[in-house]
C-alpha cells in the first residue's frame, strides 16, 4: 500500500515537471534567448514569491485531427491560477508561446474562462498576459466554442472586477479581441504586437 502511494507520488511529480516544461526546454530557452520570458517566468516576476497556486496544469487538448494526438502538452499552452501581489490576492494567466505558439484551442480558452470566472466570483482583479498566435486551427469548430465562452466571461466581468491585459508578444485574432476587452491593455515595449 505504501509502495503504491510512493509510486503515485512519483508519477504526480513527473507530471508536474512535464507541465512546467510546457513545449520543452529547447523552445523555452529559445524564447528566453530572444529576450522574452516564458509564461512561468513572467508569472514568477509578477507575483509574490511562492504565492502562485496553479489550476488545471494537466489539461490537454482533445483534438486527434492533423496528428495533434502526437502533441498533447500538459497545460495546453496557458498557465493559470491565483497568487498575491504585495499580499493582495489576484487571479492571473499567461499564454505559453512554447506550446503551439501560444495559440488558443478549445481547452486553452476554457481554462482561461475558468480563471476569469474564479476572479469574478472572488471579486478579485484579473491580470492576463497575452503572447499567442490567435485561434488554433487544428482544434476546428470546438475551439470556437471555447473562445465564445471566454469572450462571454470577459464581457460579464466588465465593470465588476478590474481586468488588466499585458500584451507581451505577437497577439492576433481571438487573443487580440480578448485582450481588448480588459479595462486596461498594456502593450509590451519590446515585443508586444
Amino acid at each position: 500500500m505504501q509502495g503504491d502511494s510512493a509510486h503515485r507520488l512519483e508519477d504526480l511529480k513527473a507530471k508536474q515537471e512535464a507541465a512546467r516544461l510546457g513545449g520543452g526546454l529547447k523552445r523555452q530557452e529559445a524564447i528566453r534567448s530572444s529576450g522574452r520570458g516564458t509564461a512561468r517566468d513572467r508569472l514568477g516576476m509578477l507575483l509574490d514569491e511562492g504565492s502562485f497556486l496553479e489550476i488545471d496544469a494537466f489539461v490537454t487538448h482533445r483534438t486527434d485531427d492533423h496528428n495533434m494526438f502526437l502533441h498533447k502538452t500538459l497545460g495546453d499552452g496557458v498557465v493559470a491560477g491565483q497568487g498575491t501581489i504585495d499580499g493582495r490576492r489576484i487571479y492571473c494567466f499567461a499564454q505559453d508561446f512554447s506550446v503551439h505558439g501560444g495559440s488558443m484551442g478549445e481547452m486553452h480558452a476554457l481554462k482561461i474562462a475558468k480563471i476569469v470566472e474564479m476572479a469574478e466570483r472572488a471579486k478579485a482583479p484579473l491580470i492576463a498576459m497575452w503572447d499567442g498566435g490567435g485561434q488554433r486551427a487544428q482544434d476546428g469548430v470546438n475551439a470556437l466554442a471555447g473562445t465564445g465562452e471566454l469572450l462571454d466571461r470577459l464581457v460579464q466581468c466588465s465593470g465588476r472586477i478590474p481586468t488588466i491585459s499585458i500584451v507581451l508578444g505577437p497577439v492576433v485574432g481571438a487573443s487580440a479581441l480578448a485582450a481588448s476587452l480588459s479595462d486596461f491593455t498594456i502593450l509590451g515595449e519590446e515585443n508586444g504586437q
